[in-house]
């Protein structure tokens, strides 16, 4: 698949700019990827960005203004938690157990802080390394229904598990869910491409949205992929 996108590269124009959503032939093989991985996507639900952090930056200008809450992990993505306080924004950290964030203190947060957004890692988790079981997931996808919460599910280190992949929240809730693949994990860490799959209802806003994004001031802010309590973060953001 990257030696096929190496090679139509050389065959691009390069006096002007890609489509906003991505070429959709890198498009159809992000989507044959990410089936290979036990998501199935259309093409037209998926915009390529430059690694997800640029992905985190699009949803969080789409969809918050800098100083909204953001629910998150209690021990949560270093790069995510440097993104959130460069436009200020309040972690609302949820408490979590060997699976992951859970339920009822989700519920809870997600109650009194009117939040929006919920940053999760389901499979794999960053850092802890928690997956959470089927059970887990549709008691989230439950609380995100009753709360009208947005998921922005990450998937760095999905493909690292053997045998049969949990099914992933996107799948159990599609309508408000946004799966993000990134290949910086999977083939090189300067591999800065992420796939990611958006609600029918949004696919447009994201492409505009990517069109009119300044990422360098947040992606300078940190890439690597280590984990920072989010408790801490979130004081320092107010």
């Amino acid at each position: 698949m990257f030696a096929y996108i190496g090679t139509k590269i050389v065959e691009r124009s390069l006096s002007g700019y890609a489509p906003d959503l991505g070429y959709r032939a890198h498009r159809d093989l992000g989507a044959a990827w990410i089936k290979s991985l036990g998501d199935t996507w259309e093409s037209e639900s998926i915009t390529i960005t430059r690694g997800a952090q640029e992905a985190f930056l699009i949803l969080l200008c789409m969809h918050t203004q800098p100083g909204d809450p953001v629910l998150v992990e209690e021990t949560t993505y270093l790069g995510l938690a440097h993104m959130l306080r460069l436009r200020n924004h309040h972690m609302v950290a949820t408490p979590m157990d060997a699976e992951g964030i859970m339920p009822d203190e989700l519920n809870e947060r997600a109650r009194s802080s009117k939040a929006r957004l919920l940053f999760v890692s389901p499979t794999l988790q960053n850092p802890t390394g928690a997956t959470m079981s089927l059970g887990r997931r549709q008691a989230i996808v439950g609380v995100a229904r009753s709360n009208d919460l947005l998921i922005i599910e990450d998937n760095p280190f999905a493909a690292l598990l053997s045998g049969q992949r949990p099914i992933s929240l996107s799948s159990l809730a599609p309508e408000r869910t946004f799966p993000l693949y990134s290949l910086s994990e999977y083939v090189a860490p300067a591999m800065r491409v992420c796939f990611m799959r958006c609600p029918s209802a949004y696919i447009q806003m994201a492409g505009g949205r990517q069109a009119c994004a300044d990422t360098r001031r947040a992606l300078s802010a940190g890439g690597d992929r280590g984990g920072v309590a989010a408790e801490r973060n979130s004081q320092e953001a107010v």
